[in-house]
């Protein structure tokens, strides 16, 4: 170092104002350098493994084989296991690794949460039925209307959430718990759907791309998508890359959508 970094005594050395420095800055190179070395070598190491995903029942069949595309392309050795069910999140507590999943706020469980996406739940409907039926300007004229629901786990369906906290009675005429058959039944004019709002290009959208929001302003819930993963998984350096390699892959379909 070109310095004196030990002042010695007959009691023994002490070190000099350099060599205390020396000391601390030394222990930080040494920890960068155990972790860089530990980078490397995950890095080396072919990821593979099974993942067993469960997704929200209704995402557009060209938004899942989209990201199948693209994380077989980026991880040809992981093998996924992928479902559609109602509830994604009380699928962690069988036999799946990770779920995707429609929330306001990140869930709590014994899981790591990854947000992906925000999405909002607001009113959508095609121009062709606004245009024969009329725009409500109140929640209360919904009642005059038809109605198409999602139903989603843990919330009602014969409520519709208005923006001042309140709640609006509704008697839907159509309820599905499958978001994507949701957007079709308003986007062929059947009605005023209260559905997820995904923000997604339109190349990957399937006939509903020509949907419009309704008393966005008076009507829905603010919230998102999230990437949940049990935390025995999470420590899985393997599975954890492909895992968050999903997450940005989400998060660069929202950022496209966007522009």
């Amino acid at each position: 170092m070109g310095v004196k970094l030990l002042l010695r005594s007959r009691n023994g050395a002490t070190p000099t104002g350099a060599g205390v420095l020396l000391a601390e800055k030394a222990r930080d190179v040494l920890r960068d350098v155990q972790a860089l070395s530990e980078l490397v070598r995950d890095g080396a190491t072919q990821t593979t493994g099974d993942i067993a995903l469960a997704v929200p029942l209704g995402l557009p069949p060209s938004v899942l084989m989209s990201l199948y595309a693209a994380l077989s392309g980026f991880y040809p050795d992981v093998k996924w296991r992928v479902r559609c069910v109602d509830d994604p999140a009380g699928a962690l507590t069988g036999d799946f690794q990770a779920a995707i999943c429609f929330a306001q706020h990140a869930p709590v469980g014994p899981w790591t949460a990854k947000r992906l996406l925000r999405i909002d739940q607001c009113l959508l409907a095609s121009r062709k039925y606004l245009k024969e039926h009329g725009t409500p300007s109140t929640p209360e004229e919904l009642t005059t209307h038809r109605l198409i629901v999602w139903e989603q786990p843990g919330r009602s369906s014969l409520e519709l959430p208005l923006s001042d906290g309140s709640k609006l009675a509704i008697a839907p005429c159509l309820r599905l718990n499958d978001v994507f058959l949701v957007r079709q039944a308003a986007a062929r004019g059947m009605g005023i759907a209260f559905a997820p709002d995904v923000p997604l290009p339109v190349e990957l959208l399937l006939g509903d791309e020509h949907l419009v929001r309704v008393l966005e302003d008076r009507v829905g819930l603010r919230g998102g998508a999230w990437l949940l993963a049990s935390h025995e998984i999470w420590q899985v350096t393997q599975v954890r890359t492909a895992l968050e390699q999903l997450v940005r892959l989400m998060v660069g379909i929202g950022g496209l959508a966007s522009r």
